[in-house]
């Protein structure tokens, strides 16, 4: 029997926040609304895991994550007896452009304040991660069809980080969810397709 003051603490909510996320990107790819309350779990969850590895900027996009999260259940609400999912759509790629214009000061004013303010861990490369999943979580709750491609290069950028940092199940997850992304953006546009012939 595991006596609840025995177990490691950090690790066990490590692999109950993988968990949840693998669950909320198979939801998210099913377009399922559920995926919302499943994240906004493992989000809240994760603040704590990454504060306690002093990855701030990761553990501060995790309550901006819970925020999002609300933000994505409203989104893909649906009116009562409609089983239509909604509408994936795209964005130039001049409103792509200006996105990761923004994500890059975005990244470069955190990356500076948690380098000189704090005792961050790679205080650049977190911002990085966290300025862009900032913009792959809005574009996936306005079901962007971009959003899969943003995911791919943040997840995998973040397996190092998670990696360097002792996160071994998080670095595990971000090499899952690089996969799982190249997998939703082929369903999701399979998908727009299907919603231009109709």
């Amino acid at each position: 029997m595991i006596e609840w003051w025995n177990v490691n603490w950090p690790t066990a909510v490590e692999w109950i926040t993988v968990a949840l996320g693998v669950i909320y990107v198979v939801l998210a790819i099913k377009e399922k609304r559920a995926a919302w309350p499943v994240g906004i779990v493992g989000s809240g969850m994760g603040f704590f895991l990454f504060m306690d590895a002093r990855l701030y900027s990761e553990a501060g996009l995790h309550v901006v994550y819970v925020l999002q999260g609300f933000f994505g259940w409203w989104s893909w609400r649906k009116p009562a007896g409609d089983d239509t999912p909604l509408p994936i759509h795209t964005w130039s790629y001049k409103a792509h452009g200006a996105a990761v214009l923004v994500a890059a000061v975005m990244a470069l004013l955190l990356g500076l304040f948690f380098y000189k303010g704090t005792d961050a861990a790679n205080p650049f490369l977190d911002a990085t991660t966290t300025a862009g999943a900032l913009v792959a979580t809005i574009l996936t709750a306005r079901k962007v069809l971009g959003n899969w491609i943003w995911w791919i290069v943040i997840d995998a950028l973040t397996i190092y980080m998670y990696a360097r940092n002792g996160l071994h199940a998080y670095a595990g997850l971000m090499g899952l969810y690089t996969v799982m992304a190249f997998g939703g953006y082929l369903e999701w546009k399979k998908t727009w397709k299907a919603q231009q012939l109709a």
